[in-house]
């Protein structure tokens, strides 16, 4: 089990610095203390015929404002609440979409619509369940997803 999930923290590390570096111009740093300041954030849930699982995005405000800027380009440099929570959506979908396609290719999973979080939960549930903290120049971030094999 320890295997497994050791693989799966490597699969999803190249998953969110694929996204944030390529996609949201946002250069992560691995932090090894867990970071609190996470105003906000999305879920999203996942599963196939093997597994289910759910994985959150959890950010700073500032963050959060900085990856809907990098996104969007508006003129004067102002977002709307409801960009960035657009944003963060459409963060976390893309980081689970690529997460999910590196663990196996072959693999049809689906997905559900992505969640805005106001307040967000620091907990996730799971046979296998893992969290990652990163800092960037804009603010920190967490991932954590749980898994569990369907029975």
């Amino acid at each position: 089990m320890r295997e497994a999930t050791e693989k799966n923290r490597v699969i999803m590390l190249e998953a969110i610095f694929e996204v944030f570096e390529k996609m949201l111009f946002i250069f992560l740093e691995p932090s090894t203390e867990k970071i609190s300041g996470l105003d906000l954030g999305a879920s999203i849930s996942f599963q196939d015929d093997k597994l289910q699982g759910e994985m959150r995005l959890l950010f700073s405000t500032d963050l959060a404002v900085h990856m809907a800027q990098n996104i969007l380009n508006p003129e004067d440099g102002r977002v709307t609440e409801e960009q960035i929570e657009d944003c963060v959506k459409e963060a976390v979908n893309m980081v689970c979409g690529n997460y999910l396609s590196k663990l196996d290719p072959r693999r049809v999973f689906d997905l559900a619509i992505p969640v805005f979080l106001k307040k967000p939960g620091k907990t996730v549930s799971g046979d296998q369940a893992f969290r990652l903290d990163f800092a960037s120049d804009d603010g920190p971030l967490c991932f954590m997803m749980g898994s569990s094999v369907r029975r």
